[in-house]
Order: C-alpha cells, then sequence, then structure tokens
C-alpha cells in the first residue's frame, strides 16, 4: 500500500539540491524536488506537494489539498470516537476480541 502525505512548502534553502521544507501535520520535513524539476515544474513557497518517502509527486492545487486534508480530520474524528470513546474494543484479548475468534465460547 502507498501512502503519501500533503505538505505546504514552507522555503526552499536556496541551494543547487532540489528541496524544500514542508510542513505537514505541524512538523516540517524534508522534501526532494527533484522529479519535479526534471518535468520543469517550479515550486514556489505556499504550494501543496503531494510527497513519499521524502519525494514530492506533485504540486496540488490548494483546493484539492483542502478537501484531503478535511476528509482526513473527518476520518481521524470517526476513527477516535471508535477507539475508546464509546466505541467497541476489539483490542487482542479483549471479550469482545475472544468472542469473534471464538464464538463457541
Amino acid at each position: 500500500m502507498c501512502l503519501q502525505r500533503l505538505g505546504v512548502v514552507v522555503s526552499l534553502p536556496g541551494s543547487e539540491e532540489a528541496v524544500a521544507i514542508v510542513e505537514s501535520e505541524g512538523v516540517l520535513h524534508r522534501a526532494s524536488t527533484v522529479l519535479l524539476a526534471l518535468e520543469g515544474v517550479e515550486v514556489r513557497p505556499g504550494d501543496w506537494l503531494a510527497i513519499h518517502t521524502g519525494l514530492a509527486l506533485r504540486v496540488v492545487p490548494a483546493a484539492e489539498a483542502d478537501e484531503v486534508l478535511r476528509v482526513r480530520a473527518g476520518t481521524r474524528e470517526v476513527l477516535d470516537g471508535r477507539s475508546g470513546h464509546g466505541g467497541h474494543d476489539r483490542s487482542p484479548g479483549s471479550p469482545e476480541s475472544e468472542t469473534r475468534r471464538n464464538p463457541t465460547q
């Protein structure tokens, strides 16, 4: 399964490296922009990037980034509601997980 994250470009170090400093979920990361540079895409502060394993894959339009972040936030709320806040405990060793593994008990 491939996962990518979104990050907003905070700065470009200005070195000869194709690198951007991006903020993703409150944490600063270095992202290589070499693939984008090879495609002739110019990266600027404020751009949103789709990043996988430290490599910027594409510039994401702001509207798309907003939508993705909104959906992810909603998903987190749902998952938080299921894990320990009124949801079922399905952790290993819990009575419900034991019942599901062995319904004859």
